[in-house]
């Protein structure tokens, strides 16, 4: 009996209310070029969360190669000449999977789970499901690839329905 009740608990967990449901397998893509991460990123969609000022609307993020082999990470909002709001770092921990430390916070592992080809929309989660994230390269993301990208969150055991757009 003790038995079944805590596999109940355990079941129930994982179906606990959040972005993801931790009981499906959340996979990184192992061909994911970080050096092509460069440039400027509209967040287009996301899930709230801690990892991005959540009073900032139309958040931009932009990387840059760092001295040190790392990947220097700004984000602001919306506006191109805006002054950063943050500043971290992000550095490849493993195929697909990137951690990200904004200035004064504790390193955060985000997983990569879809790039399109040419790297104009991007995907990532946090396997706790705590944070999810939409790139574009543009402020508008066309509508195949936002589907493309509902689909690859709910591959992933994400709830798309949660998923909180940007100005589109």
């Amino acid at each position: 009996m003790r038995a079944a009740a805590l596999g109940l608990a355990l079941a129930l967990a994982a179906c606990a209310p959040g972005n993801r449901d931790r009981s499906v397998p959340m996979q990184s893509i192992a061909a994911f070029d970080a050096s092509r991460l460069a440039g400027q990123w509209h967040l287009v969609g996301r899930f709230p969360e801690a990892g991005i000022d959540a009073a900032c609307l139309r958040p931009v993020l932009d990387f840059a190669p760092a001295a040190d082999g790392g990947i220097a990470v700004r984000s602001r909002c919306g506006a191109v000449a805006a002054e950063p709001r943050r500043q971290g770092t992000a550095r490849p921990v493993g195929p697909g999977r990137l951690e990200l430390a904004w200035q004064g916070e504790a390193a955060r592992t985000y997983w990569v789970l879809w790039v399109d080809e040419g790297y104009r929309t991007a995907v990532l989660g946090m396997p706790s499901g705590e944070a999810g994230w939409v790139l574009d390269r543009a402020p508008e993301i066309p509508p195949d690839r936002l589907r493309a990208a509902r689909e690859v969150l709910a591959w992933n055991g994400y709830d798309p329905v949660k998923l909180r757009m940007e100005g589109q």
